[in-house]
């Protein structure tokens, strides 16, 4: 299981000093993530989608996942094209969730896919760019990466208010998850800065994070402080 650990997380982390290496090695795949945290945009803390995609790219955050599940799509559109001009101004990636419509719309980077979405070959035939799935067991983590997911987005550890109803990962069920999987996975739910290094010694390679910056006093000094956990876990 060690050597498994450390190729998956080679491959995630190894970069060029600013965040892991994102490269195509053919048509479609991607090899690794944008950044080893991502920034997930949320209304759900006093701060609109731009105002909290703005927090976590001046904090130096290079990835982030726009995130709405209910806003009539033209409002979807709107707010992920002004985060998109914001992600190309500081150089950062922007992943949609869930909306294929609306990664396409706005040409995003990458789009996320839950259990309950499109399957990604469907997906695939229209868009060409990093595809990540959520997956809650190691049995949808590996029918994620048969059907050629880029990373999982493994759910969830830790009690979270913007995902209320997920279920929990055990350490022992983490640590098979990690075994058997080969792409990058990156771990969400409830995560903080007092917790993340927990999922980092098990092996996550990224670490998605909405309340544990955006709900804090100072969150541009909780992103940062994120990022500089996992910079020097990746220096290890």
């Amino acid at each position: 299981m060690a050597d498994t650990m450390h190729s998956s997380r080679a491959t995630a982390l190894e970069g060029d000093g600013n965040g892991p290496a994102y490269t195509r090695d053919n048509g479609h795949k991607i090899t690794g993530i944008p950044d080893s945290l991502c920034g997930i945009t949320s209304c759900n803390f006093g701060k609109t989608h731009v105002e909290s995609a703005k927090i976590f790219l001046e904090s130096g955050v290079k990835w982030i996942q726009y995130r709405e599940k209910s806003a009539p799509i033209r409002n979807m559109i709107h707010d992920a094209l002004e985060i998109k001009a914001l992600c190309e101004q500081y150089g950062a990636k922007l992943t949609i969730d869930d909306r294929l419509d609306v990664a396409l719309a706005v040409n995003a980077d990458g789009l996320h896919l839950g259990q309950e979405d499109m399957q990604i070959d469907m997906a695939r035939a229209h868009f060409h760019g990093m595809i990540g799935v959520s997956a809650y067991s190691l049995q949808e983590a590996v029918k994620a990466q048969e059907d050629g997911a880029d990373y999982i987005g493994l759910i969830s550890f830790y009690p979270s208010r913007t995902k209320a109803d997920a279920k929990y990962i055990t350490r022992d069920a983490f640590a098979e998850i990690r075994a058997n999987i080969r792409i990058p996975i990156v771990a969400i739910g409830g995560i903080t800065i007092e917790n993340m290094d927990e999922l980092v010694r098990l092996g996550a390679d990224g670490i998605a994070v909405i309340g544990g910056v955006l709900r804090m006093p100072d969150p541009h000094m909780a992103a940062k402080s994120m990022l500089g956990k996992l910079n020097g876990a990746r220096r290890q």
